[in-house]
């Protein structure tokens, strides 16, 4: 609206630059309510940008925080699997250890490894319900 009175004026200068008293104060006036609102309009439209940017950097954020979470989750189940693996494997030390031979043998091997794959679903499944609450 500014530069609508501006050019305005200066079409009136031209016409008749008599007639028209104070055009350069009434000029002057004009143009520095244009640079006024050219730089009321660069500062908000520089706080719009960096609010732009923020969200952007939440959004980032908070997706690298699901994936940490999620990698921690796994961590944790991993650890749980091994403490429960680990338990498993000195049971079977200690029952194969008693001189058993043949089918003997390879029974209780058979029913040490079952348990240990048991052990191991069961500690999926309760941190799976353990995630979920």
């Amino acid at each position: 609206m500014l530069q609508l009175h501006a050019t305005q004026l200066e079409c009136q200068m031209l016409k008749n630059p008599s007639e028209i008293e104070g055009a350069d104060t009434i000029r002057k006036k004009l143009e520095e309510q244009i640079s006024k609102q050219r730089e009321e309009f660069k500062q908000n439209s520089t706080a719009e940008i960096k609010a732009q940017e923020f969200e952007k950097e939440n959004t980032s954020l908070k997706a690298q925080i699901v994936n940490l979470q999620s990698e921690i989750y796994g961590s944790r189940l991993a650890a749980k699997y091994l403490d429960k693996e680990l338990a498993g494997r000195i049971q079977q030390i200690q029952l194969l250890g008693r001189d058993l031979r043949g089918a003997d043998h390879e029974n209780l091997w058979n029913q040490l490894e079952a348990e240990i794959h048991l052990h191991r679903h069961k500690t999926v499944i309760r941190a799976c319900r353990g995630r979920d609450k």
